[in-house]
């Protein structure tokens, strides 16, 4: 039997064809699996996966937030820092700082020694702990010390420079007639132990020992004198009311006047002793007390006036 083609057409159209529409979520046995088709699906509405979904999808584990990573590193950071300020701290205590050179300058009176002494820095002692404040306090609680400086020298140096007070006068420091040699400030630097060549500090109207003020007076009067002529004065005296005379060795009487342009007074003095010693002038008194005008009388009791 021949089918009739119309008969075949009418039955194909009339056959409803039914799509089967898989299931989120199936795999197809006959496709291909890759990485692609495992992963989850998208949410809807969205075009693209998260980033942290997509990256787990992909085998790789999320990175972390900007801020925890910054964290991590300053904590890591952090605590490098504390170790090595621990190491750091432990080192200041190890022999890397022990002093092993101490060298002192500007010492006459005072001995290397000494003055390693006063300033408890002794050789071993640690450098990088020394307080030189407190060291410059100890020398220069001694009389003879003026001026101190020490400085550290990383790791085992110290350096102590020194400007050390000199002897300007004596002076009677006590009832039982002690002399003491002072310096040009008027601190009292040590007994004098025999002669010392230096002018005595002593008041004009009394045998009684000098006030501290008057001590000071004097002392800054005989260290502005003139090295050159201080042999020749044997005391400077202090009067009551503040004025200065001196006594030279021979008998010459010199007015100072207060304790003021000591400076310009000694070289007018210097240049009064020459003209006379030159002019062969033997003098009794000298005037300073203006001292770009200076004047002098004879023993004979005339004035005069040098020629300087």
């Amino acid at each position: 039997m021949i089918d009739d083609p119309g008969t075949t057409q009418r039955a194909a159209e009339a056959e409803p064809v039914v799509e089967v529409e898989e299931e989120p979520g199936t795999l197809d046995p006959s496709k291909e699996l890759d990485g692609a088709s495992l992963r989850p699906p998208l949410p809807e509405g969205e075009g693209e996966a998260h980033p942290t979904l997509k990256t787990m999808a992909d085998g790789v584990s999320p990175a972390l937030p900007p801020a925890r990573g910054r964290l991590k590193t300053w904590v890591i950071a952090s605590l490098v820092c504390v170790a090595l300020a621990v190491v750091a701290y432990a080192s200041t205590f190890t022999a890397l700082f022990a002093a092993r050179e101490i060298r002192v300058e500007g010492t006459d009176h005072l001995s290397v020694d000494r003055v390693r002494v006063i300033a408890k820095i002794q050789p071993g002692v640690n450098v990088f702990r020394l307080d030189t404040a407190k060291a410059i306090r100890r020398l220069e609680r001694n009389a003879w010390v003026a001026d101190a400086e020490v400085t550290k020298d990383l790791p085992s140096g110290v350096l102590i420079v020194l400007r050390e007070r000199t002897p300007a006068a004596v002076v009677v420091t006590d009832a039982s007639g002690t002399l003491s040699l002072v310096a040009g400030d008027g601190t009292v630097l040590a007994v004098a132990g025999g002669p010392v060549g230096f002018p005595l500090v002593r008041l004009a109207e009394a045998a009684t020992p000098p006030s501290e003020t008057q001590r000071t007076l004097g002392s800054m009067v005989a260290a502005s004198i003139p090295r050159s002529i201080a042999g020749a004065v044997e005391a400077v005296e202090v009067a009551s009311d503040g004025s200065v005379r001196l006594a030279l060795r021979g008998g010459v009487v010199v007015s100072y006047g207060d304790a003021t342009a000591l400076d310009a007074k000694g070289q007018a003095l210097r240049a009064v002793l020459l003209w006379a010693e030159r002019s062969q002038v033997r003098l009794a008194t000298i005037d300073v007390r203006t001292p770009g005008a200076p004047t002098a009388a004879r023993a004979t009791g005339t004035t005069v006036t040098p020629k300087i």
